[in-house]
């Protein structure tokens, strides 16, 4: 069975409006999994970086089109099997947001060859508001979500073909493995931007916005993390990565920076690629696939930002890499107190649900 998906897509100029359709076939149904009766992992990382000229998402109209790059913008991907049938990918970008669009291209590359399915394949994004954006399923995003509005389907096509590319080559590297997983509460690295809002929700109502260490204490501190280990040809379980989530917003780096750069993630998976690689001594590269969770309005905890982005580059790029090493600590703590938790991939389990929030508007006493 294949599902036909048609995306109608706007593309706007100063001088005129067109439309551009996007159809993407997709399985169902796939031929079948990997044959194996063990469980088994595979981890690669590919390089999404656009030439420059690019527009920069998440700044809207006060952002600037890309003249180069500070850190290389990549996509990191974790295949999980476990011998019963069900596989998975777990896809780590350092783009401006996920699409849903992207997903179903890069579904359709790779179908055929893995048995993944659209709900078998996760995208994120880190939110870095330093990362190229106009890749989007959603024309209100393709037109407000940077400064240069419109679908920019040749970098659409080389994000789908680098990502496809990333899962197919985890797909067939893949080795034996074992997983384990963790949670951390750190504070001190995000803060609530918006405490006038937070506080009207239940229980809230009494927290002190006057008190400036409310902003640090009334966040989402939980920092999530599945570890990935793969037999070596010595027979040993070694670490190749991990897939993380905290909830931070990417945007240390102020609207006028005019380069692409993963922001404070960057910084915090590099710290622990390069500490797990020395400390485990593994005969491949670790991979730290660290993306954005709740991050709504779970802003950097940078000195006195306040509410305000910083402006002098230089100070952007010392405090993002100050924040994002801090980070990166916590991350190599955490991924190191699991060693003695780690098991066989038990069981996966995958859904996906696309709904149309103008028809399907309302979950139980809340209406959009």
């Amino acid at each position: 069975m294949r599902l036909i998906t048609i995306f109608c897509l706007a593309l706007f100029s100063a001088a005129c409006s067109t439309h551009q359709t996007i159809v993407v076939e997709q399985t169902t149904s796939p031929a079948g999994r990997a044959a194996s009766t063990e469980a088994s992992a595979g981890i690669r990382t590919v390089d999404i970086t656009p030439p420059p000229g690019m527009p920069k998402g998440g700044y809207s109209i006060l952002g600037n089109q890309a003249v180069g790059f500070r850190t290389r913008l990549k996509a990191r991907v974790f295949y999980l099997n476990d011998g019963l049938g069900n596989a998975m990918a777990l896809v780590q970008s350092d783009l401006a947001g996920s699409s849903l669009l992207l997903h179903h291209t890069v579904t359709e590359a790779v179908s055929a060859q893995t048995g993944l399915t659209a709900k078998d394949i996760v995208i994120t994004g880190t939110h870095s508001h330093s990362s190229v954006a106009n890749h989007f399923d959603n024309d209100f995003y393709n037109k407000h979500f940077s400064n240069v509005p419109g679908l920019e389907p040749e970098f659409l096509d080389f994000a789908t073909q680098q990502i496809a590319e990333g899962i197919l080559a985890a797909y067939q590297s893949r080795r034996p493995a074992k997983i384990a997983t963790g949670k951390k509460d750190i504070y001190g690295y995000n803060r609530n931007r918006m405490l006038e809002a937070y506080r009207l929700n239940p229980g809230k109502e009494n927290i002190d916005i006057e008190d400036p260490e409310t902003k640090f204490q009334e966040v989402n501190p939980s920092l999530y993390m599945l570890r990935v280990d793969l037999q070596d040809d010595d027979g040993a379980f070694k670490p190749a990565g991990a897939f993380s989530s905290f909830s931070i917003h990417g945007t240390t780096l102020s609207a006028p920076v005019t380069v692409y750069n993963a922001d404070v993630f960057g910084y915090a998976q590099k710290d622990l690629e390069w500490v797990i690689k020395d400390k485990y001594q593994t005969d491949w590269d670790v991979a730290h696939g660290l993306t954005t969770g709740t991050q709504g309005d779970m802003a950097p905890a940078l000195p006195e930002q306040g509410d305000n982005y910083i402006s002098h580059f230089e100070v952007d790029f010392v405090e993002s890499r100050k924040l994002g090493q801090r980070i990166a600590t916590e991350a190599i703590d955490l991924f190191v107190s699991l060693d003695d938790q780690l098991t066989s991939i038990k069981e996966l389990k995958t859904a996906a649900r696309e709904i149309n929030i103008s028809e399907n508007n309302i979950a139980e006493d809340v209406e959009l």
